[in-house]
């Protein structure tokens, strides 16, 4: 799992970056200045530190080639969100509305996983039917629709990079927060998990500085 957020981490802020210097989003072309490289470098560490301690608990060097495919993977997945984040708001700017990229990307998101779902129990013999006891996890449905249109409307006013950047940090921050308050068997949390995951605030504000130079005198 460590892997894979790294490497999401990566890829979509390295994709921002790029998206955002050919005006790819609504909001433009936005130049690779120093604020913007540096800040999404710190919070590409800040996510690394963070990360640490499960690296550290963890055997890589046993599954070294499935750990490199899944960080390639990992990686392609955050360059494709980032693309995806600057389409969703291009279609909501044109349509003047989030409700039509986000329908867009629920509607083929259900039909890939009925198709997946009826493909896999064809091959397969998973037994009955089970819909899961915990409630909350029907709330991830909501929350993906409340994603995909806050992602559809920000990168208009703010960049698909500050976007894209402040979503890292609320996701690490959040899943900090879980960690601490119900923690499962395999989780770690260190001091330097906290540190790492509070400097990406750190990036953020350094993204967000003026990035347009301003006229001289």
């Amino acid at each position: 799992m460590s892997v894979y957020i790294l490497g999401l981490v990566f890829g979509k802020s390295v994709g921002s970056l790029i998206v955002d210097r050919f005006g790819v989003g609504p909001g433009g072309v936005k130049y690779l200045t120093g604020y913007r490289v540096v800040g999404t470098a710190i919070i590409i560490v800040a996510a690394l530190v963070a990360m640490t301690p499960r690296f550290a608990a963890t055997d890589l060097a046993a599954s070294l080639p499935l750990l490199i495919l899944f960080a390639t993977l990992s990686v392609l997945a955050g360059l494709g969100n980032a693309i995806m984040t600057a389409w969703n708001a291009g279609i909501g700017a044109k349509a003047g509305t989030p409700i039509t990229p986000t329908l867009t990307n629920f509607a083929a998101g259900t039909l890939a996983l009925i198709v997946t779902v009826l493909i896999a129990r064809s091959i397969s013999d998973p037994g009955p039917w089970v819909w899961p006891g915990q409630w909350w996890l029907y709330a991830g449905g909501i929350l993906g629709i409340i994603h995909v249109a806050a992602s559809s409307v920000l990168p208009k006013h703010f960049g698909v990079l500050e976007t894209s950047l402040g979503m890292v940090a609320g996701m690490l921050i959040s899943a900090l927060v879980l960690d601490l308050v119900v923690p499962t068997p395999n989780t770690i949390v260190t001091p330097v998990t906290i540190i790492g995951t509070l400097v990406t605030l750190v990036g953020l504000v350094v993204v967000t500085l003026p990035w347009k130079p301003r006229p001289q005198n």
